[in-house]
């Protein structure tokens, strides 16, 4: 028999705690893309991805997006079509696997006038060829976003990644190509052999263009650390680089063999190029998986259509807000009634219904189903949204490490002049001292932490994947260690983003014709109730709206449209155009030319496992604290069924008042774990922070981790990776601390040469990237 924590989504992989024993789905998006992957026969699909897991669909599937931006991009890249083929590059959102590359190709190659698609799953890039004039890029994009896929424009690529990508490889080549130069002159090669000049030569050659590729990389990272008066694990780097380099030239222009260390150069650069990629490698592939901010409003426009810069919005400047745009300065309603959302200003989650003159702050998001004509009352500048959206990030500084390594490059100095002066003296040979001196700068390069807490950080961020966590920052794992204070946003954090349907039987008890016009009600609408509705109405399979209905709305009170055979469908507050159930809480009635069909209750819903998840970490010695914008009485609430105390628990928070909070305690051992655009300063002023994957997207972008799914059971997980890798590298830090003392021995007593270093060089790496696997063999702790 199967417990809560066995249950995984048929179609994301996702752990969920089902609300009936043979429940299969985590949401009703879920439920509503695995039967149209059924439908399009696109079966193999499940094959291809096997057991990764992937982003809930939940709402995504069901929200209309607007494509104004699709078709103007398309366009374009028609007119600029050489060939007879237009092509276009894209970003996707939701790309996690094999399947979905395959998914992708598939559904746009049945588009009419498509060609080819070419998908790159990292960083989530799609590449499209079609015929010009006959393809419907818009189409396509609406197609996949059933599929749980969306299309943005493509932002500017990793620079990073893309230039470590470029200098390993080069640099790869370079080491292989100095090793079988220097080889010859390690099997024996005499002096006076005709080639041994031009081997020698050939392996500085090789030797120089790797320092040029790889090493100015650490070398120019170690000079801005200096300059600003941090030090880092570069500079050790850089040293040994720079030393090793040094020296070699020394050992040809003296035409001493000892002195030779070109293939050290190259392949120890390799390394260490290679650990760098390796470390940000799955951080970068994390930042790829989300477009960011989905509602970003780049392209506001005039009442005319014609685009309006954001800097140029002045008191007085009117605009359009679409529905599902943010608004982006505080502005006044011009003509008709309106609905937005101000969940992520303030949290809660009841959508507001404002009047013509009525003021909208900036940051509220119209969930309305017409566009909304705007007057700005302020400048973008002043607007607290541009602050929020703009909060910039500080790298993290370790004071720690700095006086680690601190004295370790002052050990290292002191040996390697000890060496060279006791070296000169003793023997009267410069030139063997100068050797004794390189060889310990040579060999104290942190190779094996190089190479080893790269791959510490990798293991670390796959074994959360698959749990659905996603961390985006290396610097992540360290900070975690000494996080004591766990601080919570509410309404999207700690409850889910949408209210829950306590009825979904009566839904179920509809007649196929009345869900299908309940399903066109609230398809491709952002209200939080319609999202619930149709999320609920997922679970039992696919539906389909009715084509061409035209759905009206009355800000505050409700939607309904007249189908094809007269008949008024409603969807509204109680006693609007239907009577309530008499002596019952209702929130929403569902009606037939008045006539009631369902009575639908609500309730904000806590994340599964919250309690007992609160209940273990305050057993374990964190200290809980919950942040929120919502009423107070819904907040005490929430904190004595989490057993948080209330003088950790405070409502009505504005953005600043939740920043000045953390701040307050804050000690460099605070996790903040929001959603919203609320918790964007508070974000900055945390020393660890995490979100969930929810319909806005507005925080993923800024966080350390984002995870996927409703449960919360992911923490303990989380924690216990942090102190897994921790372990792992303290043990290969005791290992590089054991092994640089038995090196600068031999190299202090005179018995170090290329040779040798050349062979402990990858044999310590290649010891240390065992010791990290070995611990990563653990299985997960479910």
């Amino acid at each position: 028999m199967k417990t809560a924590a066995d249950h995984l989504c048929k179609h994301c992989g996702t752990h969920f705690d089902p609300l009936e024993p043979a429940d299969e789905f985590c949401c009703g998006g879920c439920s509503f893309v695995h039967q149209l992957i059924h439908d399009s026969g696109f079966d193999q699909y499940y094959n291809l991805k096997g057991a990764k897991v992937t982003a809930p669909v939940k709402s995504v599937a069901f929200q209309k997006r607007d494509y104004t931006w699709l078709t103007e991009s398309a366009h374009s890249a028609e007119l600029a079509a050489s060939n007879g083929a237009a092509s276009l590059d894209l970003a996707v959102q939701g790309i996690s696997c094999v399947g979905c590359v395959w998914l992708l190709e598939r559904v746009f190659l049945r588009t009419p006038g498509a060609l080819r698609a070419s998908v790159r799953a990292h960083p989530g890039r799609i590449r499209l060829e079609w015929n010009p004039g006959h393809c419907d890029l818009a189409a396509f994009a609406d197609s996949v976003r059933q599929f749980g896929y969306l299309l943005g424009p493509v932002g500017a690529e990793n620079a990073v990644t893309n230039e470590f990508s470029g200098r390993t490889g080069l640099c790869g080549a370079f080491a292989m190509n100095a090793m079988a130069f220097s080889l010859p002159r390690y099997l024996g090669m005499e002096h006076d052999f005709a080639l041994a000049g031009i081997f020698t030569m050939a392996a500085g050659v090789c030797a120089t263009l790797a320092v040029l590729t790889g090493g100015s990389y650490f070398i120019g990272r170690a000079i801005r650390g200096l300059r600003c008066h941090v030090l880092h694990i570069d500079l050790p780097i850089a040293a040994g680089i720079v030393a090793a380099y040094l020296g070699s030239i020394a050992g040809w222009l003296l035409n001493s063999d000892s002195l030779l260390y070109f293939d050290f150069v190259a392949v120890f650069t390799f390394l260490m190029l290679a650990g760098r990629r390796l470390q940000s490698a799955a951080v970068d592939r994390n930042r790829g998986r989300l477009l960011g901010e989905a509602l970003d409003p780049n392209s506001i426009r005039d009442p005319e259509g014609k685009p309006l810069p954001l800097a140029s919005i002045t008191p007085g400047t009117r605009f359009l807000s679409p529905p599902g745009q943010v608004i982006p300065v505080a502005s006044r309603l011009i003509e008709d009634d309106g609905t937005v959302s101000l969940e992520s200003i303030n949290g809660e989650a009841e959508p507001r219904h404002i009047t013509p003159g009525g003021r909208i702050a900036a940051g509220s998001l119209n969930i309305g189903r017409t566009p909304l004509i705007l007057e700005a009352l302020e400048t973008w500048d002043a607007s607290l949204f541009r602050r929020l959206r703009e909060s910039r990030e500080e790298e993290a500084r370790h004071p720690l490490l700095n006086r680690i390594l601190s004295a370790y490059i002052a050990i290292v100095i002191v040996l390697a002049i000890t060496g060279f002066a006791s070296w000169w003296i003793l023997s009267g040979d410069p030139a063997r001292a100068l050797q004794v001196m390189i060889s310990v700068l040579v060999v104290s390069c942190p190779c094996a932490l190089g190479v080893a807490i790269p791959l510490a950080d990798d293991l670390a961020a796959a074994r959360m994947e698959r749990r659905g966590v996603f961390v985006r920052r290396s610097v992540f794992w360290p900070r975690l260690l000494r996080v004591r204070k766990i601080l919570f946003d509410k309404t999207g954090t700690l409850t889910l983003e949408n209210p829950v349907l306590e009825n979904p039987d009566t839904l179920a008890s509809l007649k196929p014709d009345a869900r299908r016009a309940l399903l066109t009600l609230t398809f491709d609408s952002l209200h939080p109730v319609s999202r619930s509705i149709t999320e609920s109405l997922g679970n039992s399979g696919r539906l389909d709206p009715i084509p061409n209905a035209e759905v009206n709305e009355i800000p505050g009170m409700g939607v309904w449209f007249t189908d094809a055979h007269g008949a008024r469908w409603s969807l509204g507050r109680p006693d609007w155009l239907a009577p309530a159930p008499p002596n019952s809480r209702t929130d929403a009635v569902f009606a037939c030319d008045g006539i009631p069909l369902a009575a639908l209750r609500f309730r904000d819903a806590v994340r599964p496992d919250a309690v007992s998840q609160a209940a273990f970490l305050q057993k374990s010695g964190f200290s809980l604290f919950l942040l929120s914008g919502d009423r107070p009485e819904k907040v005490r609430s929430l904190a004595a069924e989490l057993d948080i105390p209330q003088q950790n628990s405070h409502a009505s928070l504005t953005p600043t008042e939740k920043e000045q909070i953390v701040r307050s305690i804050d000690r460099g051992d605070t996790l903040y774990i929001g959603d919203g655009m609320n918790d964007s300063l508070a974000f900055s002023a945390a020393s660890c922070t995490g979100t969930p994957v929810v319909d806005k997207g507005l925080l993923e972008a800024k966080a350390d981790f984002y995870f996927l799914g409703r449960s919360l059971k992911f923490l303990t997980t989380l924690l216990d990776t942090a102190r897994l890798r921790a372990k792992a590298v303290h043990r290969v830090a005791a290992f590089a601390v054991t092994y640089n003392i038995a090196a600068a021995g031999l190299c202090l007593a005179g018995l170090m040469n290329p040779l040798l270093a050349a062979i402990l060089m990858p044999l310590s790496g290649v010891f240390t990237l065992a010791v990290v696997a070995a611990h990563f063999a653990t299985p997960i702790r479910r």
